[in-house]
């Protein structure tokens, strides 16, 4: 989504400047358009030749809630790549910008590093991960019924906010992107 509305923003701008429609219907059309696109029909054909491979629980319901995670997810990461290159004009220093934001994401999500041995004053930083979220619905949707005890990974990783919580906060993630990316548009297009 991010090198793909920096190729897309001096057509935005041009029309928007000439009045051919306004930030509200283009951020509206462009989330109706992808979000079944991007969120999907490429998740579900992702996770049908996935998820089974994998040997996850062979039931509908744990398949259903394994692609809203990655649903969910997918919708997030698309209006974080919109809302970057809302801000930033440069495809260059967009992507690394986008980087410099994903990096911390990926060490605070609780699996790359266990969220109890990262120090306290740190720890705040895993509620700004998506990808935080989209991994305990993952766990979750997993090991919940299982009886692993103390080997559970819901557990061993701290996650303790539940399914439909993460599913609130992502959705919510999404949302905030989407409206700081208008915010951004109409920053960048009034000195135009």
């Amino acid at each position: 989504a991010l090198l793909q509305f920096t190729s897309e923003r001096p057509v935005f701008i041009k029309e928007y400047n000439s009045r051919t429609y306004g930030l509200i219907s283009y951020a509206l059309s462009k989330t109706i358009v992808e979000v079944p696109f991007e969120g999907l029909f490429i998740v579900i054909i992702f996770s049908s030749i996935t998820y089974f491979g994998m040997g996850l629980l062979k039931d509908f319901n744990h398949f259903a809630m394994f692609n809203v995670a990655l649903i969910c997810h997918a919708v997030v990461a698309s209006s974080m790549g919109i809302a970057i290159g809302s801000a930033i004009t440069d495809s260059s220093a967009a992507t690394s910008a986008q980087t410099a934001i994903l990096s911390p994401c990926i060490l605070f999500c609780g699996i790359a590093v266990n969220l109890a041995s990262i120090y306290v004053w740190l720890r705040w930083m895993q509620y700004l991960s998506p990808m935080r979220y989209s991994i305990e619905i993952l766990v979750r949707n997993e090991f919940e019924s299982s009886s692993l005890g103390t080997q559970n990974p819901i557990e061993q990783f701290h996650y303790d906010l539940g399914m439909a919580n993460c599913i609130y906060i992502l959705l919510g993630m999404a949302l905030t992107y989407r409206v700081l990316a208008i915010i951004f548009l109409k920053m960048t297009t009034v000195s135009r």
